[in-house]
């Protein structure tokens, strides 16, 4: 991906995210876990994206699952994403995808308002394999929506898999 933000505080303001890529390797050591096409935000740090484009980012490959296909939220990290939008992001693996756009992983905690996510998908490679949340999908997480704007159309139905969805 394009940018790691591992504990720290990162503001995006009318950036544009085009064509980034996290991809497992094809040989070598086997990688586990993929995430974060653009960003991934990770170990207790803080994302703000405002006005941003994030369009034709992918998370692909990992032997247990790629998330996240633009921006990956892990390891208790917080992500705002205020008039953003998400268009033709992927998150593809050999075994299962979470959130072809936002990837809301291990008990963090993502906030988007007035956001547009179209065209995005969470995909496994072959027939039958498991994919959740075309544009955002959250496990174990807190994902919280508002403004009359955020408009979700995706290639996959949203799944979210959360205790608290506001």
């Amino acid at each position: 991906g394009a940018i790691l933000n591992d504990g720290g505080d990162l503001r995006l303001t009318r950036v544009a995210m085009r064509n980034n890529r996290t991809i497992a390797p094809s040989s070598g050591v086997a990688t586990r876990v993929v995430g974060g096409g653009a960003v991934v935000n990770s170990g207790n740090a803080k994302l703000t994206a405002k006005d941003c484009l994030f369009m034709g980012n992918t998370a692909s490959g990992g032997t247990s699952y790629a998330f996240g296909g633009a921006i990956g939220n892990v390891s208790n990290s917080v992500t705002v994403i205020e008039d953003c939008t998400f268009i033709g992001n992927v998150a593809t693996a050999g075994t299962i995808s979470y959130g072809g756009a936002i990837g809301n992983i291990g008990s963090s905690q993502l906030t988007v308002t007035g956001s547009t996510f179209q065209g995005n998908g969470a995909t496994g490679v072959q027939p039958g394999q498991q994919a959740f949340g075309g544009a955002i999908a959250t496990r174990p997480g807190t994902v919280s929506t508002s403004g009359s704007s955020t408009t979700v159309e995706d290639r996959k139905s949203t799944r979210l898999n959360s205790s608290h969805v506001s």
